[in-house]
């Protein structure tokens, strides 16, 4: 596993090396709120050398063990168009990490067709807390917000602005794994790499493309903007988007860095068709280490500890109704497969 440097912390967070430097080996100088948050991130993203005197400055911010509330309501609001194998998987993470806490919960989707209309249950002053997956929709984000419900979001709306964020965030970290990556790739001899994703839709995916775009400048490499695909009404989920990507390649490159494994394994199948191997003649990685991509060199992220932080997020969350929202950055892990092996001595 990658030892995490405090240069990496630092620009996880958008702070000065030194100021990240001052937290971390215990020298004063740095407002408290700061401090926390920098601890909270090396702590997340896998620092190895915190003491345990910071630690414990962690310790007030999240209970280990929900409160008890017999009859307690908690909603888990999704996009009733995107069900799969991901977000069932979080959801059925959900309601294993409540078991116990005394709060049922209770399942809602907003359906096509009803992006502006919130589920009536929001409105009847039942509601405890809130977790929303998989909408992005800043309307949605602004009636969310209204209903004064503790909520906590899983991803959100690229760099989501005060005016529509009414809760805590978590995120899947994709920044620093996906450079890690995409170094790694031109470590081993690639000189030409493309990037598929649709980094419009949300958070998650735009941290994916900063790690590429990071890893890309820091070596050295040339972008063409014809490697490039960034943005499609359809996300590239669709066979002939794919199609139509791998057809504008005139010149085909070393790698194909792919937003997640749905658009990888798409993209591994349209090359495939055209008798092009993968990796004997280009390399292709995704992100979510979806089970059945048993050669696709992947991101994977830890499922279970994501719906459980979900939930104590929440908790805490009801219980600090007052204080600052958070933005939370679950680590990842670069997990090396078949697909990127062709450049490997």
């Amino acid at each position: 596993m990658k030892i995490v440097s405090i240069k990496e912390i630092a620009e996880h967070l958008g702070l000065s090396r030194n100021t990240v430097s001052k937290v971390l080996n215990g020298k004063p100088g740095v407002l408290p709120e700061t401090e926390e948050k920098i601890i909270r991130a090396a702590q997340q993203l896998g620092y190895n050398k915190l003491s345990s005197e910071l630690l414990q400055k962690l310790e007030p911010a999240a209970p280990a063990q929900p409160p008890v509330q017999p009859g307690g309501q908690i909603v888990l609001l999704t996009n009733g168009e995107n069900v799969n194998s991901f977000w069932s998987g979080i959801i059925s993470g959900v309601y294993s990490a409540l078991s116990g806490s005394g709060y049922s919960l209770i399942y809602s989707e907003i359906r096509p067709g009803q992006h502006h209309l919130l589920p009536e249950i929001l409105y009847e002053g039942k509601v405890d807390g809130l977790i929303v997956t998989d909408l992005y929709d800043l309307e949605i984000w602004k009636a969310i917000r209204k209903t004064g419900i503790p909520t906590v979001f899983l991803d959100s709306p690229v760099n989501i602005s005060d005016e529509y964020a009414g809760g805590d965030i978590v995120l899947t970290e994709g920044i620093i794994s996906v450079k890690e990556l995409t170094g790694q790739l031109i470590a081993d001899g690639a000189k030409k790499l493309a990037f598929v994703g649709d980094i419009t839709g949300c958070q998650t995916m735009f941290d994916r493309w900063c790690g590429f775009y990071q890893a890309m400048i820091e070596a050295g490499m040339k972008l063409e903007e014809r490697l490039l695909f960034t943005s499609s009404p359809d996300h590239f989920y669709k066979e002939e988007t794919i199609h139509d990507v791998i057809e504008s390649m005139a010149e085909l490159p070393d790698a194909i860095v792919c937003a997640n494994d749905a658009i990888a394994r798409a993209v591994i199948r349209e090359l495939k068709a055209r008798h092009i191997q993968v990796p004997g003649q280009i390399c292709v990685s995704g992100f979510d280490n979806s089970p059945g991509d048993p050669i696709v060199t992947s991101v994977a992220v830890d499922y279970p500890e994501l719906s459980r932080r979900l939930v104590r997020q929440l908790f805490w969350r009801m219980q600090e109704k007052r204080a600052s929202r958070e933005i939370v950055r679950i680590r990842t892990e670069v997990i090396y497969r078949e697909s990127t092996q062709k450049n490997k001595k």
